[in-house]
């Protein structure tokens, strides 16, 4: 079954695609922004909004290089046909069928900041929360020079308004904008870990699910300060052929990021890949944040994967150090877990994003042979973010001082994890097998 439908919002008439496992609204603008400007969110269109079409994504890699040869583009975008625009913030919504007051669940994808997008396999069309009465909503937001520019932020800024549009609108759809949770991978994980040290979501979000990224940062991936920035950037702009910030408004958006990317060459910092403190919307570095304490205190899913990024210690480690430091400050219940299960159809184990299929269960959109067991692993670990969102807690332990323990995801062994077990498989694969990196 795919017909479509009309149906009534606030902003004006949308056209959806009914599915046999819910509706899907893809594509629907949340806001502009003018190159290096603050999003301005979207309140209204004249004719019906087709949102039938794809997401708009943000300017990014694929859009000016062939990237097809790389494990991400076959692993979560082979074959799939994107549309780019530079001014135009979109969202994908998928619903149950007579949707009515249902939870949300907002998800923000990953990609480094510098890549990523809105409609990617495991999560942008997946239809695993619609099947359990909760509304998922993937978000786009400005990447790379465009959303790092002078440490301005402006990706975060994007995704405050977003998750603030959801709120205003998501009744349209069914949702309950009083019962947001927001989750993210890698990036995204970062971005939700950045949201909850500003005030921008106090009052709005109920929880937070952070999937490989959360935590603390080491100082060698803060973000520079915009000072500390300020050459970088300088630079960027002389290599575009501008003297000016206006100038380079008018450049050709490749000619941006060419600019961009081979000044990143010259200057191959990680910090320069990551958000700053702009003094606004992260007021300081995450590190005096942490200090002070003033995060925002809601409950919160953390957890990594044994084969995670290319050194999987380092992101290990910020999940536990997150874990024990949200416990001595008495905050909210913090729930951790360990992926371990190797996917179908390769030699990597448990990869960076590997535990999205699982959580989102968008099988049938994969090239893994995906089998009973895999179906099994998933129903836990898609029913845990369910049961997250709607009640508070993933239906297992929270990580105390006294009985220091991650969930184990795998199709095999214990329930629980000590931490102290998993350094022997996160040291081998951070010295010697860094997976698909």
């Amino acid at each position: 079954m795919n017909d479509t439908f009309v149906i009534n919002t606030k902003c004006g008439e949308v056209l959806g695609r009914r599915c046999s496992e819910g509706l899907i609204y893809t594509g629907i603008p949340f806001a502009t922004a003018g190159r290096f400007e603050k999003p301005v969110p979207v309140t209204h269109w004249d004719d019906c909004f087709d949102a039938t079409r794809p997401a708009v994504e943000f300017p990014q890699l694929s859009t000016y290089v062939d990237d097809s040869h790389r494990f991400y583009t076959k692993e979560f975008r082979s074959g799939i046909k994107y549309q780019y625009d530079e001014n135009l913030l979109t969202l994908n919504i998928i619903t149950p069928e007579n949707a009515e007051n249902c939870p949300v669940l907002v998800y923000i994808h990953g990609g480094g900041f510098y890549t990523g997008k809105v409609e990617e396999d495991p999560v942008g069309t997946s239809f695993e929360y619609a099947k359990r009465g909760i509304i998922l909503v993937s978000i786009g937001y400005r990447l790379n020079v465009f959303g790092l520019y002078r440490c301005s932020n402006l990706c975060f800024y994007d995704q405050v308004c977003a998750i603030n549009w959801i709120r205003d609108n998501i009744s349209d759809y069914g949702g309950d904008g009083s019962r947001i949770t927001i989750s993210g991978h890698s990036a995204g994980a970062i971005s939700v870990m950045d949201l909850l040290l500003t005030d921008r979501l106090k009052g709005i979000i109920n929880g937070a699910v952070m999937i490989s990224g959360g935590g603390f940062f080491p100082s060698f991936g803060n973000g520079f300060t915009p000072e500390e920035a300020q050459p970088f950037w300088d630079l960027v702009m002389k290599n575009a052929g501008a003297s000016s910030d206006e100038e380079l408004k008018k450049v050709p958006a490749e000619t941006l990021w060419r600019s961009w990317m081979d000044t990143k060459a010259e200057h191959n910092h990680l910090r320069l890949m990551n958000p700053g403190p702009d003094g606004v919307m992260l007021p300081s570095q995450p590190s005096e944040i942490k200090k002070s304490g003033k995060m925002l205190d809601v409950p919160i899913m953390i957890g990594v994967t044994s084969q995670d990024m290319i050194f999987p210690l380092i992101l290990f480690k910020m999940c536990v150090d997150f874990c024990k430091w949200s416990v001595k400050r008495g905050r909210k219940p913090v729930y951790a877990y360990y992926f371990d299960r190797t996917p179908p159809g390769n030699s990597y184990k448990a990869f960076h994003g590997a535990d999205l299929w699982y959580f989102f269960g968008n099988f049938k959109h994969s090239w893994r042979p995906f089998g009973a067991q895999d179906e099994e692993l998933k129903e836990r670990m898609a029913g845990s973010i369910e049961k997250f969102v709607k009640e508070g807690n993933p239906g297992w332990d929270s990580f105390d001082v006294k009985n220091r323990k991650l969930k184990y995801f795998n199709t095999n062994g214990p329930e629980y994890i000590k931490p102290y077990k998993c350094y022997p498989d996160l040291i081998k694969y951070s010295l010697f097998d860094k997976g698909p990196f």
